[in-house]
């Protein structure tokens, strides 16, 4: 094992949960989807299914997390996040120049580099997330749920930006080249200044006397509310003709908001302001504490992959995950289908997009929250049970699902989706340890991208593909030839059907993981 190197820093470890916050909200990206996949479709004249494609390599980017987990261990979280900010810039980079026609492109050029802009967030996440569940290690599933709270929020964020700044006045999709240009130049420039303050810190005597409660709580308070204000934002620009003025009133508040989150270090007793030893970026943290021993043992991955355990959590993620990803990736689509109308536009479906981003928060938040709350009586595979059950009857459902109905849907899936968010890291850890967490929990993500590969293209992209129709037009008098439509529930029935079974099959996989490991989580208790 390395020494312990430390070098001298004027912030404290309340300062490096609000950089990995702001690092965080950019790894919620991929799930505003929804907001350009649709000028794909119109533009490339792609189908369902190659539009599918697309999002899937992006999310199997957004979720192979191995190679930033194995490189966390070995130079620290500033060197890892700026591998990401690398890949974001050129990854969306090219996403923008491929939209805006700067340069020619294809269904493989696309889905390469949505892959490069997507895999950045698993280098934002392993930096920002593994450091600091290491800096809280007595209250690592609030963190958790704090932390990752904001990756849900960030398609809600975007979908705001979008709505406020970029989008066009007659509804279409011309503001998505502009945007995909804002984008690329933010999501690597932001991470990068907030990767300076993102390090390592022990534990010290200073640190235990911290108002650890009312920072938690302001943190929570605020995430609440700007929740809510996105929420509000959402559906007030949906269900009312708004001008530019409410539009950028509305952008302004939420901005506000997020800004308010960097006060939480200020919260109750001032911090003394002194200099504070941190942990050098090489220097491995295993993360010791009397209140927190793995039920498993501290497993590397090479010995956590041996373990039935493992590959029961593995299985719970690629389907449980899988199916938000699914609904994530195909909202947009969903409304145009169920709609069935000429006159509805991707721009509307903006407020589904949003939805479920808060939705996502949301569940983040709360199952993080309640986990924590209840870690002494109710062992973490538990809630997994519950997460999953409730998937099981969002996916349900969806297949039934009217234009009224999408709002519940959105609510339901989205928290279902966020809550496996705040839960997995936190399991991972329970189970395996802290000391390969970013190997073991990034391995774990691969399930995601599996899962969506086979709900995303396999099931919802060649069903819908199979009910499509070209819309009349007069090839004789020069007109394009439009894009194919799916309209009607049918698009999506069978695929939600069918992801109902496969949630219902993960409810009982997590049903054997809880029994497997209830004696080992008592003796935590």
């Amino acid at each position: 094992q390395a020494s312990m190197v430390l070098e001298v820093v004027p912030w404290g470890r309340w300062t490096v949960l609000v950089a990995g916050i702001y690092v965080s909200l950019w790894c919620g990206s991929t799930y505003a989807f929804g907001l350009i996949s649709q000028k794909w479709k119109d533009d490339f004249h792609w189908s369902q299914t190659q539009v599918q494609n697309i999002g899937t390599i992006g999310n199997i980017g957004s979720y192979f997390g191995l190679p930033a987990g194995l490189l966390y261990d070995r130079v620290g979280p500033r060197k890892v996040i700026f591998m990401g900010c690398i890949l974001a810039l050129l990854g969306w980079g090219f996403l923008w120049a491929f939209t805006a026609g700067v340069l020619d492109t294809s269904q493989a050029t696309m889905s390469i580099a949505y892959f490069v802009g997507a895999n950045a967030q698993t280098w934002f996440d392993t930096g920002a997330l593994v450091t600091n569940i290491g800096n809280f290690p007595a209250d690592r599933s609030i963190t958790i749920g704090l932390e990752k709270s904001y990756t849900g929020l960030g398609a809600s964020v975007l979908s705001e930006v979008y709505t406020a700044l970029f989008r066009a006045s007659d509804g279409s999709d011309d503001g998505v080249n502009p945007f995909l240009l804002a984008l690329s130049i933010a999501i690597a420039v932001v991470p990068l200044v907030c990767s300076i303050f993102i390090v390592k810190m022990p534990e010290t005597e200073e640190r235990r006397a911290e108002p650890i409660t009312a920072r938690f709580r302001a943190g929570y308070i605020v995430t609440f509310t700007l929740a809510g204000a996105l929420l509000a934002a959402a559906l007030i620009q949906s269900l009312v003709d708004v001008d530019d003025a409410v539009r950028y009133v509305l952008f302004t508040i939420v901005i506000a908001l997020l800004a308010a989150v960097a006060l939480m270090p200020f919260v109750g007793q001032a911090d003394s302001g002194s200099p504070l030893l941190a942990i050098n970026d090489e220097t491995p943290l295993i993360t010791k504490s009397h209140s927190y021993t793995a039920v498993l043992g501290e497993l590397p991955l090479s010995k956590a992959i041996q373990t039935l355990d493992f590959w029961l959590v593995f299985t719970i993620t690629c389907i449980g995950t899988g199916a938000g990803i699914t609904v994530i990736n195909n909202i947009t689509q969903m409304y145009l289908a169920i709609a069935e109308s000429d006159s509805a536009t991707s721009s509307d479906a903006a407020v589904y997009v949003s939805l479920t981003s808060v939705a996502n928060c949301y569940g983040r938040l709360v199952v993080g929250l309640l986990s924590h709350r209840y870690q002494r009586t109710i062992p973490r595979p538990l809630f997994l049970v519950i997460v999953t059950i409730t998937m099981t009857l969002g996916s349900f459902y969806f297949a039934f699902a009217n234009e009224d109905m999408l709002y519940f849907g959105c609510i339901v899936v989205g928290m279902s989706f966020g809550a496996y968010w705040a839960l997995l890291p936190t399991t991972t850890s329970d189970l395996f340890g802290h000391s390969s967490l970013g190997a073991n929990y990034n391995f774990l993500s691969i399930g995601t991208a599996v899962g969506s590969y086979l709900m995303c293209v396999q099931m919802a992209g060649n069903i819908y593909d199979d009910h499509t129709f070209i819309p009349p037009y007069n090839a004789t008098a020069g007109e394009a030839k439009p894009s194919a439509k799916c309209w009607g529930r049918e698009c999506f029935f069978d695929t939600f059907m069918i992801i109902g079974g496969m949630c219902a099959f993960a409810a009982v996989v997590a049903l054997v993981l809880c029994k497997r490991t209830w004696n080992g989580y008592l003796r935590q208790m």
